[in-house]
């Protein structure tokens, strides 16, 4: 695939997220009024959320993951985030037997929310890795600068008093 492919794919993918989003803003109160209205949008904000999410937080990282021996484990996630954050509506409806969902139990309800979070983090698994392992290595630096300077401090000689 050429940059200029790439660069269009994204960007489309881009257009679509937010084509989704002023949907949402534009139909506000209908999607309360129709139900099946309101779970379709929110169906397709879902997708192209994770679409995006895959393409800019996953895909990138795919040539690494041979070099990088951390990225396999997140590199094989992303895609089955993205997968079920396209069929995540129908598996709802498929767990309450109605279409859109409705009449959610207390363990339903939590259980979705662990689909919706998965399903929106999930396709950028490789992207959120790296953020933490940088974050992990910028706390430990600065863990061992502090411990250092506490040495330091405790080396010095008392002063006469």
């Amino acid at each position: 695939m050429t940059e200029n492919q790439t660069r269009w794919i994204g960007r489309t993918i881009n257009c679509v997220f937010f084509a989704h989003v002023a949907a949402t803003i534009f139909l506000g109160e209908r999607m309360n009024q129709n139900q099946l209205l309101g779970c379709l949008v929110v169906w397709g904000l879902l997708a192209s959320w994770a679409a995006g999410a895959f393409w800019h937080g996953a895909r990138p990282f795919f040539k690494l993951q041979q070099e990088v021996p951390w990225l396999r484990v997140p590199c094989r996630v992303a895609p089955v985030a993205l997968t079920f954050a396209v069929l995540q509506i129908p598996i709802w409806s498929l767990m309450t037997r109605q279409f859109p969902p409705d009449h959610f139990s207390n363990t339903q309800a939590y259980v979705f929310t662990a689909g919706v979070l998965f399903g929106l983090g999930g396709p950028m698994a490789p992207m959120l890795t790296g953020i933490g392992r940088r974050l992990r290595e910028i706390n430990k630096d600065q863990r061992r600068k502090i411990k250092e300077k506490k040495e330091r401090s405790q080396q010095r000689p008392e002063p006469y008093r």
